[in-house]
């Protein structure tokens, strides 16, 4: 078994990134991507003896915010709402349309249109079921930031601000009118 990578202490801004005008307050976990190559929903995955990866990203994220959102797509919904009914912090969305199925930014655009306002988001996608609460707590005193390890970015562990209003304009180029 490989050993997880150590995400300590490497945050990278984004270039040309103004600072927050709002305070972080939601973190948002992407667990709807369909997992090909995995073979199975990662999100729901359990290694022998551990939780599903979702819960162990959601346990790292849980004392950096306020409330978590979960992105999932319409396979694992049920799912996961199932496994998180308990957890009041906790919401469960799912992809929306224009963005269905449109990877990272299918999560970051159901997760604006949940808020409908401007948030500050702390990002992990379910994969990383490695990451550890310290390092979701260094990016999110980093404005508009995102995680490096050995120089591969890490764009999907990620602290930075949106809204609708800032992600209509990529419908264009998205969904290809």
């Amino acid at each position: 078994m490989s050993t997880p990578p150590d995400f300590k202490h490497l945050v990278q801004p984004f270039q040309n990134s103004p600072g927050p005008s709002f305070p972080k307050d939601v973190g948002l976990i992407l667990a709807g991507g369909e997992s090909k190559r995995f073979g199975t929903d990662k999100a729901l995955f359990q290694a022998p003896g551990q939780p599903a990866q979702v819960v162990q990203v959601a346990e790292a994220m849980a004392s950096n915010v306020r409330q978590i959102i979960i992105s999932a797509n319409n396979n694992n919904c049920k799912a996961l709402s199932q496994l998180f009914k308990h957890q009041p912090h906790v919401t469960i969305i799912k992809d929306q349309a224009p963005f269905a199925g449109q990877g990272p930014l299918s999560g970051i655009y159901a997760a604006c249109v949940h808020e409908n306002r401007p948030v500050q988001f702390l990002m992990a996608a379910t994969d990383y079921n490695h990451i550890e609460s310290d390092l979701l707590a260094q990016l999110s005193t980093v404005p508009n930031c995102y995680a490096v390890l050995e120089d591969r970015a890490h764009y999907t562990i990620a602290h930075f601000e949106t809204d609708l209003a800032r992600i209509k304009p990529l419908w264009p180029k998205m969904i290809g009118t």
